[in-house]
């Protein structure tokens, strides 16, 4: 996220007719652990979006989710409705990493720890990258550790105790005895106090089976046998940072606090002494040892507040008991207020440190003057050491390499498909979506994970003209939203300009703004602040707002069918108008259509609104916040003074936020998606049974979008954009294209030339990482040789298409 997403922002509450808004919006907060106060970018929105009528957003909810999907295995086996499924990527982005981890005794062995995409592995140096366990009972790795005496036994924690978004809670530690590759959760959530959001994770450097984990909410605590039990050991403030040094000596760095150490092992600390007091209030601290010198301690305190520099920058030559100033590192920016903060010395030479924070800088003379380095991505989380000459880095667009002798890093990501998705909406034909990322802008993919990046900043909501897919919109954090004029469907190209209205930002708006666009005319839109509802019928050139009276926190907005539909828009409290004729409707023409609405979901947020493809006066409505009453509701007749609302999510998990829902148009009161906290559920009998669809990542899925041809494209938040394709059913009505292997070729890598046999004639496509086209042969069958004579070094992707038939393989091309 760029600074100027950053920037503080106060949400202004706008009255509106229902009471019980007020006790849902408040977003001052201290729940399960996490911070309260401003935070970056959405994580405000989030939590009001998620939280339950009481205000907290309830711990360990993901057990409880596993446990329903166990239990109803054989529904999901025997009706599952999709016949193809892959990911549409993006491939080398990457996403928000708060920690890595390379084996001591393979430096080729990498492991990741993604917020809301799970832990990841690589085995090729950072080349390409596996996720571990996509079903894993937490996808919020924290913070990674390895015994010392024996490196395959690895240990990582869970919970993001300052969050962006996703799903923030963890659920404890979990242990690998085979170097990482396979891990099993040893202590959950609920054991102990703080084990849902950790901070860190450390090994002792003197007894094989001593553990110490820093906590939000639990203060530091200690297991002598290997984490199956643990005792506190540090209670009065969080904890967000420990550093093991020999001889029993464990540093801590504390919130709002100054660094403690203990020379027995965490049975007692002590509070350093800094030779010069730091001078302003300051949030977390950062600490780093010299491995070879571990006598030599940097501690890094951040800027207290949201948008501050770094407070003070310290080395300690006597293991953490005493601390001398150094020089501030001003060129990293700020830490976001407990978000971005990272701090990393050299293994063997006690005079290199790296530090990050919004921007990365490294000292050569222990902090007393400091070189910017390029950053490779904004928000800094993670250190790890490769090799005296080299380290990696963690941040929010994933993970990168860098050189101690240089200043410009190399993106490890290919592969590492982590990127967290708000939002987006499919093109008119083939595999095309275009879609708003946290931190990573707005991306256009139009093939499987073969795309490019269309703009900066958050991406958010986005659209593809959907008569000739000409025109596209997109939008960034904040009142941002861009029109992209002569877009090409077929590779994203286009220009865009801004269409913001000056009144949107006047009226107050959220982070992530939603709007919608017609499926019917691509000139009209629809767009929400904190006060009402906008339209505009010349792409975006002039607004006009429609309400009179404020209607604040408009979550949703869909749009009917045909020349002047209606559109509906609702949010928190359960609000739910209609516009009628709503394209050429006059100013005041919303009508409340909260009529007959069950009281149990009063206080209920609605999400997500899709319109009957052939009745634009039923509605399906999604509920995002956490509660036991269904998240799913059918809404009928509202073009009558009495709608008939109909639940159909009771048979979800109960307690599951549901982020949008979307419908087979050839049957859209039957078979239903469920956009999830835990992933891509479906109905294929109105509700009555719900499954969950395993080849989809148990993640936080913020959209779904069903095109007319029966191609579901699916948002996660954290494993990227997928596609699912619906089976052909009985009467052909569902088309589907076929993926397989229908070429081979060799070898691979390959030089100078590949060799490529085809089963029948088609077209060979070849495309680098980017999504740029950079061969295109024509093929008969039969064995094949085409030229790469041209083609610098790199991975590509090659791609067959023979009219239905496609498939796609990538190609490593060597010097």
């Amino acid at each position: 996220m760029d600074l100027k997403g950053r920037v503080s922002h106060v949400l202004i509450l706008v009255p509106i007719s229902f009471v019980s808004i007020f006790s849902f919006l408040v977003n001052q907060y201290t729940n399960n652990g996490y911070s309260a106060g401003q935070n970056p970018g959405y994580f405000d929105q989030w939590f009001a979006e998620k939280k339950d009528e009481k205000g907290n957003i309830p711990a360990n909810m993901r057990r409880q989710w596993a446990l329903w999907d166990k239990n109803h295995l054989a529904r999901r086996n025997n009706s599952n409705p999709f016949d193809t499924l892959w990911e549409l990527g993006p491939f080398n982005t990457g996403g928000r990493t708060r920690a890595i981890w390379v084996h001591p005794s393979n430096n080729n062995v990498f492991l990741a720890a993604s917020i809301s995409g799970g832990m990841w592995r690589s085995e090729d140096a950072g080349a390409s990258w596996l996720p571990l366990n996509d079903h894993e009972i937490s996808m919020m790795p924290s913070c990674i550790t390895h015994n010392p005496f024996n490196p395959d036994e690895v240990y990582y924690g869970t919970g993001e105790a300052r969050a962006n978004s996703a799903d923030v809670s963890g659920d404890g530690i979990f242990k690998s005895t085979d170097g990482g590759k396979n891990f099993a959760q040893i202590t959950t959530g609920t054991a102990y106090t703080g084990f849902n959001t950790i901070w860190d994770i450390a090994h002792s450097l003197d007894n094989d089976s001593t553990l110490y984990v820093a906590t939000n909410a639990g203060g530091l605590w200690k297991s002598t046998n290997k984490g199956k039990t643990w005792t506190r050991k540090y209670t009065n403030s969080p904890v967000d940072r420990v550093v093991t040094l020999p001889n029993n000596v464990v540093l801590i760095g504390r919130t709002y606090n100054g660094p403690l150490y203990s020379t027995d092992g965490g049975q007692n600390f002590k509070a350093a002494t800094l030779n010069t007091a730091v001078g302003a209030s300051f949030g977390r601290i950062q600490l780093s040892a010299c491995r070879q010198y571990p006598n030599v301690v940097y501690a890094m305190f951040e800027g207290r507040g949201f948008s501050d520099p770094c407070a003070g920058f310290y080395k300690s030559s006597d293991s953490g008991k005493t601390y001398v100033r150094q020089n501030t590192p001003s060129s990293i920016g700020s830490g976001y207020q407990l978000y971005c903060q990272m701090l990393g010395a050299h293994p063997t030479d006690s005079n290199l440190v790296v530090a990050g924070g919004v921007n990365i800088a490294q000292s050569n003379n222990g902090g007393q003057s400091w070189i910017a380095k390029t950053t490779g991505h904004s928000d800094h989380h993670a250190y790890y050491p490769l090799s005296n000459s080299q380290y990696l880095i963690g941040n929010d667009g994933g993970v990168y390499r860098y050189s101690w002798s240089s200043v410009t890093p190399f993106q490890l990501n290919n592969g590492y498909q982590v990127t967290q998705f708000y939002a987006g909406n499919y093109a008119p034909n083939d595999y095309g979506s275009i879609a708003g990322t946290q931190d990573n802008g707005t991306h256009y993919q139009y093939d499987e994970l073969i795309g490019k990046k269309l703009y900066g900043g958050d991406g958010a909501y986005a659209f593809v003209g959907l008569q000739d897919g000409t025109v596209a919109y997109l939008s960034t954090q904040n009142d941002g939203i861009r029109r992209i004029d002569n877009f090409n469907p077929e590779d994203g190209s286009g220009f865009s300009q801004s269409i913001a209205d000056a009144t949107f930002e006047t009226d107050d708006v959220d982070f992530i703004n939603c709007y919608a666009m017609s499926q019917d005319d691509q000139s009209v839109l629809f767009y929400r602040t904190n006060a009402g509802i906008y339209r505009s019928t010349t792409e975006g050139e002039s607004w006009t707002k429609l309400n009179t009276t404020s209607q604040g926190w408009i979550k949703a907005i869909g749009i009917g069918y045909g020349t002047n539909p209606p559109t509906y828009y609702g949010g928190a409290s359960s609000q739910f108008y209609m516009i009628e004729n709503s394209f050429t409707a006059a100013v005041g023409s919303p009508v409340n259509k909260r009529i007959n609405y069950p009281a149990t979901i009063a206080s209920s947020l609605i999400k997500g609104i899709v319109v009957d493809p052939f009745d634009n006066y039923t509605v399906y409505l999604a509920y995002s916040n956490n509660s036991n009453e269904s998240r799913i509701y059918k809404v009928s007749d509202l073009n009558t003074p009495s709608p008939i609302w109909t639940s159909l999510g009771n048979n979800l998990p109960k307690g599951l936020p549901v982020n949008y829902v979307d419908v087979d148009p050839t049957a859209p009161g039957k078979n239903l998606f469920a956009a999830t906290d835990f992933g891509l559920y479906y109905t294929t009998d109105s509700g009555k049974i719900w499954a969950k669809e395993m080849r989809i990542p148990s993640v936080a899925i913020h959209q779904v979008k069903m095109r007319k041809d029966g191609s579901l494209f699916i948002y996660t938040h954290g494993r990227g954009l997928w596609y699912a394709k619906l089976k052909v059913d009985s009467k052909g009505i569902n088309t589907n294209h076929k993926q397989g292997i229908a070429f081979t070729m060799y070898p691979n890598p390959a030089k100078k030339q590949l060799s490529i046999n085809c089963k029948t004639k088609g077209d060979i496509v070849i495309y680098n990482t980017k999504g740029q086209r950079i061969k295109t042969v024509s093929l008969n069958t039969g064995l094949q040789s085409i030229d790469l004579q041209n083609i610098p070094k790199g991975l590509y992707f090659v791609k067959y298409t023979s009219g239905a038939i496609f498939s796609t393989q990538r190609l490593y091309i060597e010097e």
